[in-house]
């Protein structure tokens, strides 16, 4: 008698689990259709970047927006000011008062990057598959999306974006490029 409660409660453990992990299982296309329903937002960050040719990472904070499917700004608040907003087809770049424009159609690997962005925020699954193989890995309260570039122009250039979240929330996003330098970017909500 003492073993059959055993091996059912082994049995119970067992199932329990089974279950508890098959509900909190999380594919692709659920990801991309709960980011997609969020159409804008707003989020303070701290980015820290190491540069392969500085001995101590840069550290900035700001604020990030986003409004689906092409609007992107980052607004750097410290150490310095400067705005960088996307727009449609342009990148327009504000810093001490002076503006450049940058038209994304001439920076194909810059281009990739930034629809890699828009495309996470969006839930556009197949925008993102165009230039980057894609994975994810974990459960919905703690996924980790995988972004490598497919073109051998963006592999030259960039390793890997990860990014982290917990459900339909993003919370960091780490960029790896093939110099070394890294990114890391944590967004406080």
């Amino acid at each position: 008698m003492k073993n059959l409660n055993k091996l059912c409660g082994a049995v119970l453990l067992a199932l329990f689990a089974a279950v508890t992990s098959t509900a909190s299982a999380l594919d692709l296309p659920e990801l991309m259709k709960n980011l997609s329903v969020q159409k804008e937002g707003r989020a303070r960050f701290v980015e820290q970047k190491t540069l392969s040719v500085l001995n101590m990472p840069i550290e900035s904070r700001g604020e990030l927006s986003f409004k689906s499917p092409d609007f992107l700004q980052k607004k750097t608040t410290q150490p310095i000011q400067e705005t960088l907003t996307v727009e449609r087809d342009r990148v327009i770049l504000n810093r001490s008062g002076k503006e450049q424009i940058i038209q994304l159609e001439t920076q194909p690997e810059m281009r990739a990057f930034i629809d890699s962005l828009r495309a996470t925020l969006s839930g556009d699954l197949p925008t993102l598959k165009k230039s980057f193989l894609v994975k994810l890995s974990g459960p919905a309260s703690k996924w980790t999306l995988s972004l490598r570039p497919l073109s051998a122009n963006l592999q030259r250039v960039l390793v890997e974006v990860s990014i982290q979240g917990r459900n339909s929330e993003i919370l960091f996003i780490e960029t790896s490029m093939l110099n070394g330098d890294r990114t890391f970017l944590t967004l406080l909500n």
